[in-house]
């Protein structure tokens, strides 16, 4: 959870191209890099694991801005900020290789198509940038704040916000189509896709729409929050504010399976799930991580952290990482744990004094993480 998700700004719809350069297609030729490792938005990664509390390679401090998730691609680290700059750095020094401001403030994370990296901010603006150099591409108006990380899919950037899903080419930036999702601002869930269909949750609501014309396929309505949805063996798992994990159908909407957390309140904070061999892995505000197993909803273990609540988890080579942080909490002490991802036994923690940790970028034997004001890379 973040502070974003009580923003309640009220900006008008009117959803237009703000300034399109086109480019040839050829820069997006390359890998999708994607927050949480790919579209599904699983959080598996398969880089080598850290087996034992990792030392600091580097750090950069960044005075007081809030920073967002990192998203590592070809030896480069890029970090938006509360400042509305969106930051690149070189993954083994640290060194500063490039920012570019024009978001107002961007603490959602980004993602890359080839050598085009897109982001979206706090004022509305979707901007596609050269990631080598930072040079503009493209931008794009939503409309309204943007707090989720793109998605792209073959040629299409996703942008998500509480009024539409906006679908770009994701060379010019010129829109495809868009799909109405509601009027109030509301928590805004980071879109997934598999196999054509995007699933996004917005507010009370859950939807399957189709990738290539903007149909509704299913939605669910529910009497409680849905938090950011993951998807993986055919399904949908999706954390609730009433304390719920549930399963879900990804053809139909069919609801599958509800596991029940041991803090059923209406501030109940669920991560965005991981999923990895057969097993969903989500944290909960009563300060545990559980895995439960994908196709039955029953729990296979559960861990205990000393923190107040656990953010995204995501998992590479057997080993689980995640930490006990989010934007509601005061400074304090944050950890940031590996586990064992079959039996659920702590490999390592590192600790460090912040108001935020997040869950970090997975690369090979590094991980790379923000806490407020400072970027860090971790290796054993």
């Amino acid at each position: 959870m973040t502070s974003l998700k009580s923003a309640a700004l009220a900006v008008s719809l009117g959803a237009a191209l703000v300034a399109a350069s086109p480019q040839p297609t050829a820069i997006t030729s390359g890998p999708r890099i994607h927050h949480r490792g790919d579209t599904e938005r699983s959080g598996s990664y398969h880089g080598a694991p850290i087996r034992s509390r990792p030392r600091v390679l580097w750090t950069v401090d960044k005075g007081d801005l809030f920073l967002g998730t990192p998203l590592v691609d070809q030896g480069a680290i890029y970090s938006g900020a509360s400042d509305g700059t969106l930051c690149a750095f070189d993954a083994r020094t640290g060194k500063s290789l490039w920012t570019a401001s024009g978001f107002d403030m961007i603490e959602n994370a980004t993602a890359i198509a080839g050598d085009v990296i897109v982001g979206g901010g706090m004022n509305g603006q979707v901007r596609a940038l050269n990631r080598k150099t930072g040079e503009p591409i493209w931008s794009y108006s939503a409309g309204v704040f943007v707090t989720t990380p793109p998605l792209i899919v073959g040629d299409a950037v996703y942008v998500a916000t509480h009024q539409g899903l906006h679908a770009l080419d994701v060379g010019t930036g010129q829109r495809r189509w868009m799909t109405p999702l509601g009027t109030q601002p509301n928590f805004v869930g980071n879109p997934a896709a598999h196999k054509g269909v995007i699933v996004v949750s917005v507010g009370r609501e859950l939807l399957a729409i189709d990738a290539a014309t903007g149909a509704e396929r299913w939605r669910v309505r529910s009497s409680s929050q849905f938090w950011s949805p993951a998807l993986g063996e055919d399904r949908v798992f999706v954390g609730s504010s009433d304390g719920n994990l549930i399963a879900y159908d990804l053809a139909t909407g069919a609801e599958r399976w509800r596991f029940r957390s041991a803090y059923p309140t209406a501030d109940d904070i669920w991560s965005a799930p991981a999923i990895s061999k057969g097993v969903v892995y989500a944290g909960s505000r009563d300060a545990a991580l559980y895995a439960v197993d994908a196709t039955t909803g029953r729990k296979v273990w559960s861990f205990p952290t000393t923190g107040e609540s656990v953010g995204d988890p995501v998992v590479s080579n057997e080993i689980l990482y995640f930490s006990d942080s989010n934007h509601a909490l005061p400074p304090g002490v944050r950890r940031l744990y590996a586990l064992d991802a079959s039996s659920g036994a702590e490999v390592w923690k590192y600790e460090v004094n912040s108001t935020l940790l997040t869950t970090p970028a997975v690369d090979q034997r590094t991980l790379y993480a923000t806490i407020t004001g400072q970027v860090m890379a971790l290796t054993d």
